[in-house]
């Protein structure tokens, strides 16, 4: 019964063409959470000096430059 009830809404609100409101969506920055690897970068620091602690800091530098480890989302603080 359960599942023809939820199979009934689900084919009514296709049959409507129900849209959710429109989200803004900023696709700057990196997650906080899990934290990215940019930001754990970013807090150990060496990256200006070219000595990053971390390897794999160090090779994201290597490939990608400093440009990623800049780009933090600012509009949460």
């Amino acid at each position: 019964m359960k599942s023809t009830t939820l199979l009934g809404a689900t084919f009514a609100l296709t049959a409507m063409q129900v849209t959710l409101p429109e989200q803004q969506a900023h696709a700057h920055g990196w997650t906080e959470f899990p934290e990215a690897r940019q930001s754990i970068c970013y807090e150990q620091g060496g990256l200006w000096s070219g000595t990053p602690p971390n390897a794999a800091c160090a090779q994201a530098k290597d490939i990608s430059g400093t440009y990623p480890f800049v780009q933090r989302n600012v509009s949460g603080q």
